[in-house]
């Protein structure tokens, strides 16, 4: 554990001298509660500073943070803008973020077929969770035709 507090003290320093990365691994630490007492409002100020000067993580991350009311009131619009920039950088995380929201009607109107375009962008960068959400809408039929072949290929893709 020894390692982890100097590991902290290393990124809050990074992080005061305006390091961007150092910025959003400080705010995952809070989010997580490694090295410090977990504190979601705090990670999103962090995140929030590091997004807002240009940090893919930290994009995604304060789109998650708004979707799910971690250190903020829980917002789908403010959580679909910053998904939408992390997703469109090519951010696997986000895009399939994104898909689930589209999915679901959360911040946009909701759109099978939209949500599949996001889903297969980041399955085909290799990202387990969208793998899986595309295999889930090829047995469903939902956004794309009922196809339980591509279903089988993408599970057998998934890390699950």
């Amino acid at each position: 554990m020894d390692w982890i507090k100097r590991s902290y003290f290393d990124i809050k320093k990074g992080a005061e001298e305006g390091n961007l990365d150092a910025m959003t691994a400080l705010g995952i630490c809070y989010h997580k509660g490694l090295g410090v007492s977990q504190d979601y409002k705090v990670a999103f100020n962090y995140f929030s500073k590091a997004a807002t000067a240009g940090n893919l993580e930290a994009t995604f991350q304060l789109g998650v943070a708004y979707a799910h009311g971690f250190g903020v009131t829980q917002n789908f619009t403010e959580s679909v803008k910053w998904l939408s920039n992390a997703a469109h950088l090519g951010h696997a995380g986000a895009q399939d973020s994104l898909g689930v929201r589209y999915a679901t009607g959360q911040g946009v109107p909701q759109s099978d077929k939209e949500a599949i375009v996001w889903f297969t962008k980041a399955a085909e960068r290799g990202y387990g969770v969208a793998q899986f959400n595309l295999a889930i809408a090829y047995v469903q039929g939902q956004g794309v035709p009922q196809d339980y072949f591509q279903a089988y290929i993408w599970f057998e893709a998934s890390t699950f």
